[in-house]
């Protein structure tokens, strides 16, 4: 008898432990899926808009997991779940315009001169990166017009000298604290410009671009700093800059004159 209890007791207790790792968890998930709901641009609250794919995984474990560990007929119990199913909810909401089942936002052109496209292609090498060549093979096997390439330092920049003899218009702007830049391109840089808009270690890149039918596009290059660095007051006050040129400026594709 006294095995029995000893034995039941052990159960209950592993129980109990799981159940805890379970409410705990899913209460952490759920409360990180409603922070970037706060109005604020500190960074410990803007991070949590970025792993909304991982923590939409948690709370789907801790969804399985919780009716073998808790007795669903309490109140509190079942708030505890009503919350991780809205939290999966509102995950999936926002997950959901960048999935291959959301209507996209940009109408493809029906018809396009060839002379007219461009073919774009934007890389983050990562700054303590130092494999160049799956980079260059990319780039090659891309095939882009236009190739920005971000957090690249004065190793990128050697390394990336390859590259010059397909694209003969190049601004080269390394940077060894993960905010250089490189452009390169095939068609014709109008009034290139490295610009500081906010700080003067995060530059950023404008230039006009002529195509080969004549007309003439602008081109922005960003790579702001992301919120696990610093607020991203500064971070969005940079995008609210270049999106605001961009409505003030001419349409997107101008003929030439």
């Amino acid at each position: 008898m006294f095995r029995t209890r000893e034995i039941a007791g052990r159960a209950g207790g592993t129980a109990g432990f799981v159940r805890v790792v379970v409410v705990s968890v899913g209460g952490a998930a759920t409360a990180v899926t409603a922070l970037p709901l706060i109005p604020n641009n500190e960074w410990w609250i803007r991070i949590w808009d970025f792993p909304r794919i991982q923590v939409a995984v948690v709370l789907l474990l801790v969804l399985v997991t919780a009716p073998f560990v808790m007795p669903l007929q309490r109140r509190g119990s079942a708030a505890f779940m009503g919350l991780v199913v809205l939290a999966i909810g509102w995950q999936a909401y926002k997950i959901a315009p960048y999935t291959p089942f959301h209507q996209t936002e940009a109408e493809a052109a029906r018809l396009c001169k060839m002379d007219s496209r461009l073919r774009l292609l934007v890389i983050n090498v990562v700054a303590r990166n130092k494999d160049g060549a799956p980079i260059l093979a990319i780039s090659k096997r891309a095939g882009p017009d236009l190739l920005l390439l971000v957090e690249t330092d004065r190793w990128w920049d050697r390394r990336l000298e390859p590259l010059k003899s397909s694209y003969p218009h190049v601004i080269s702007h390394p940077q060894d604290n993960g905010y250089g830049l490189h452009l390169f391109s095939r068609f014709e840089l109008v009034e290139p410009n490295v610009r500081l808009l906010i700080e003067d270690d995060v530059p950023s890149i404008k230039a006009g671009v002529r195509l080969p039918s004549g007309a003439l596009i602008d081109f922005y290059g960003l790579h702001p700093k992301p919120p696990p660095i610093q607020d991203t007051a500064e971070r969005e006050a940079e995008l609210l800059i270049v999106g605001r040129e961009v409505r003030e400026l001419r349409p997107p594709l101008s003929p030439a004159t």
